[in-house]
């Protein structure tokens, strides 16, 4: 098969966004008047947006914003210490105010490329151990991040992408890169070659598919695979397992056989009232985009009886299974944060999981109890897994389709639970617990009549 090769921009580790349409007057490389700093922004359809910039050519440092209706506002991703603000404006300027430590610059910009997207997307490996995000632009030319570690990046630039591209890292690292793509556009291969040998990557383009239904409910299709469900019972460095593990989470091989669509955000309270009528919602005060909650099992089948009359397709609850599977996203560790940067192996939290303190850790990923002020909070005002997935982690519990019952030990495809139960399988923990319940293989249980303003869910779409 005839192969074509393209240089792309390439964020290795990154979560990410992707192949929406781009929204045209933003997405490109943008820079202030003397060309000093390169501010390269990838604003999407959904109206999220990524910003990768340098100030000093050296260090990389990356933005993510879930809503930029108003510009671009968000902290580093990596948990660095910078912030980022950006705003737009119809003569084709922008302003940027970026922030590094104790220090704030101003830079007034303009747009000097624009992004065209021939095969932009998300590419992965099979083990979807690291993200390849694609972007060329209109000049032909194209930049290259990559991150094995979400720390050390590595830059490759193009000025021209041919049939054979072959690139040099920019600033004299020994590492070189090389990307080729299949002409169906699906897979790719990519080869880096340094000093300590030489890594090649097969690619497939897991670019996310979006559904938006009537009700203005957002999903985003999240692809079949396998994964081991619950937590390691012993680990490097951790005899008894993983922190805060439960002898219940017996971990086993779980293959899901087909793909589902997941909402992106637990369910709001503004959409509780546009089905129903009616906000049930202890925190009623939060607003329209805070989660619902104070709903009971019977509440949810009721809501989703209702948006099953309406024609659009088939709304339920997500299994167990398919829940942690969209949480781990890819993750091994007890959250599914993507490729944020870890320690102790990916597994253990800094602070005692059985307590309430703050955990750098966490923070950027989840409403708990340590950053609530006991309460709930908007959606999606925390960064999202790899699967695109907002609030897996606290805010508050979700409600699962299944009973609750014991793991088997044993490899599964497609499980469901137990065929009957006194109570149904809750997840992701809340704005009230601590580390240990928002890990991604913690199980809690509910009574199907029991209302709590911890407790919500979130909608799985078939078509």
């Amino acid at each position: 098969m005839k192969k074509r090769a393209l240089m792309i921009f390439l964020c290795v580790n990154l979560v990410f966004l992707s192949a929406l349409a781009a929204t045209a007057g933003q997405t490109g490389v943008w820079k202030p008047h003397d060309g000093g700093v390169s501010f390269y922004v990838q604003a999407c359809s959904d109206g999220s947006a990524l910003v990768v910039t340098t100030p000093d050519g050296e260090n990389y440092y990356v933005f993510v914003d879930g809503n930029m209706a108003d510009g671009i506002s968000a902290s580093e991703y990596y948990g660095r210490a910078a912030a980022l603000s950006m705003s737009f404006d119809p003569d084709g300027t922008a302003l940027a105010v970026l922030t590094l430590g104790n220090s704030t610059q101003q830079y007034a910009l303009s747009k000097v490329l624009t992004a065209t997207d021939p095969i932009s997307g998300i590419w992965k490996p099979s083990d979807l151990s690291n993200n390849f995000f694609v972007q060329t632009y209109s000049d032909g030319s194209a930049l290259v991040i990559v991150s094995p570690d979400g720390n050390t990046f590595y830059v490759f630039v193009d000025s021209s992408a041919s049939e054979e591209f072959s690139a040099d890292e920019l600033f004299g690292k020994q590492i070189s890169l090389s990307i080729t793509f299949d002409e169906d556009g699906g897979s790719a291969d990519a080869i880096l070659t340094g000093t300590q040998g030489i890594d090649t990557y097969a690619l497939t383009n897991q670019t996310p598919v979006y559904h938006t239904d009537a009700f203005g409910i957002r999903f985003v299709y999240i692809p079949e695979g396998t994964f081991d469900m619950g937590s390691p019972a012993e680990l490097p460095d951790f005899p008894y397992g993983e922190p805060g593990r439960d002898d219940g989470e017996i971990q086993h091989e779980v293959t899901i056989s087909k793909g589902f669509f997941m909402q992106i955000t637990e369910v709001t309270q503004g959409l509780w009232k546009q089905v129903m009528g009616t906000n049930p919602s202890a925190f009623n005060t939060c607003g329209d985009n805070c989660p619902v909650e104070q709903v009971d099992f019977f509440d949810v089948l009721k809501f989703i009886e209702k948006l099953n009359a309406s024609g659009q397709g088939f709304y339920r609850l997500p299994t167990e299974a398919e829940w942690e599977y969209a949480a781990r996203a890819g993750s091994v560790g007890q959250l599914g944060v993507g490729f944020y940067p870890i320690h102790d192996h990916g597994t253990s939290f800094i602070v005692d999981p059985y307590s309430c303190g703050y955990d750098p850790f966490i923070d950027p990923r989840g409403w708990y109890c340590a950053n609530s002020a006991s309460a709930t909070h908007p959606v999606a005002t925390k960064a999202a897994n790899d699967f695109r997935l907002h609030d897996m982690h606290g805010n508050v519990a979700e409600w699962c389709e299944d009973w609750y019952g014991d793991y088997t030990a044993a490899s599964v495809t497609d499980p469901t639970g137990p065929s009957t139960g006194l109570s149904k399988v809750v997840r992701g923990g809340s704005w009230a617990d601590g580390p240990k319940s928002i890990r991604c293989a913690n199980r809690d249980k509910s009574a199907l009549p029991y209302k709590s303003d911890q407790i919500g869910f979130r909608l799985v779409f078939e078509r």
